[in-house]
């Protein structure tokens, strides 16, 4: 199977055992490159170029170098395929698996069907099967009403925060930060000194003013400012606890979180104990907004998430990807490289935008 790409032709033939590939320049007339493998090659072209896909992997290679692009890394096999060069759509088993550019996941939809194809273009897919009369038709949605910017997706950064009077996003890590306007021009990359020795980072801010506070083991605090990245100031204190126990308060509580334990909730008069909060990440922000209370996480893999809770520290929504709450509004790092936020809605709030929106429909 395969198929052309401007002058090349690719294709693999396959046995019960195994598959090659290979690629022939039709003008040249001779072979530019190929390989062989156990298993299955699944190879696909269009105006866009050459697609190989092998049991869990897919990839974009080009017809003479051999350099490969990845579109999809997953835990599934992929039965069948389709992209755009923006998004990538595969078939598995027991699901529709969405991808973008950078290979993240951006969706995964329950599909049991025997889905025998699937095609996307321009936001829409569609998927069928050959032994049943409907189809299935997909629209992305960007939620473009609620991006604030658009970021380099490639840059590594474990937080992302913006500045108190909103004209700046400053994606850090341990080792380096970078300083973006509000319309993802880059102001500046600094890279942190002696990043090996960093214990904490915290993003301050301060009335109008916001900074990155850089603590090391050492005790020293090192200020960076949120507007230009430049040092403020370097301060030399004590050693830092390195047990990572803290307290967060909120109007009625005080929450103690260790490193190896579930935070515990206790009433801030009281001292009565209330109840546990998540056990299997590590709390990193506590904040109250109005009546309710937004708890932060990360796991070990550096993946941020969050909960909102009422009054009573009860469960009401997940938050994946938070990353920051400014003004009474949740903002959301999407890993594609959009800033995006949203309002806190009570549940007459939610059923009444959902009426608006079937109104809309009809």
């Amino acid at each position: 199977e395969g198929g052309f790409y401007k002058e090349y032709f690719a294709f693999s033939a396959s046995n019960k055992n195994d598959s090659i590939f290979a690629v022939i320049d039709t003008k040249a007339k001779e072979q530019t490159g190929g390989f062989q493998t156990e298993g299955y090659f699944n190879v696909n072209t269009n105006e866009d170029g050459v697609y190989i896909g092998t049991d869990n992997i897919l990839v974009n290679i080009h017809p003479v170098s051999g350099d490969q692009k990845a579109l999809v890394n997953t835990s599934k096999n992929i039965k069948k395929y389709s992209t755009d060069g923006k998004h990538t759509a595969i078939i598995t088993a027991d699901s529709i698996e969405v991808f973008d550019e950078y290979v993240n996941k951006i969706s995964e939809i329950e599909c049991t069907d025997n889905c025998d194809f699937v095609r996307i273009n321009n936001g829409f897919i569609v998927v069928g099967s050959l032994d049943k009369k409907l189809i299935h038709i997909y629209k992305y949605e960007g939620h473009e009403e609620a991006t604030i910017l658009h970021y380099d997706a490639e840059y590594e950064h474990e937080e992302a925060r913006l500045s108190a009077d909103r004209s700046t996003l400053m994606l850090f890590n341990y080792k380096r930060f970078r300083i973006l306007d509000m319309k993802g021009n880059i102001i500046c990359d600094v890279d942190i000194p002696n990043a090996s020795q960093t214990y904490d980072q915290q993003y301050i801010r301060e009335g109008k003013d916001s900074y990155l506070e850089v603590i090391y083991y050492d005790g020293t605090i090192s200020k960076y400012s949120a507007e230009d990245g430049l040092l403020i100031e370097t301060i030399e204190g004590s050693p830092p606890d390195e047990s990572l126990y803290e307290e967060f308060y909120t109007n009625d509580y005080r929450i103690e979180s260790t490193l190896h334990e579930a935070p515990k909730v206790y009433n801030k008069n009281s001292g009565k104990y209330v109840c546990d909060l998540e056990k299997d990440a590590y709390l990193t922000y506590v904040t109250q907004v109005d009546d309710y209370i937004i708890t932060q996480y990360m796991r070990t893999d550096g993946t941020y998430f969050g909960y909102l809770l009422n009054a009573k520290c009860e469960k009401l929504a997940y938050l994946p990807r938070i990353c920051d709450i400014l003004n009474n509004k949740i903002i959301f790092d999407y890993p594609s490289g959009y800033i995006r936020e949203s309002n806190i809605y009570s549940l007459n709030e939610l059923i009444k935008i959902a009426q608006d929106e079937i109104k809309g429909g009809n």
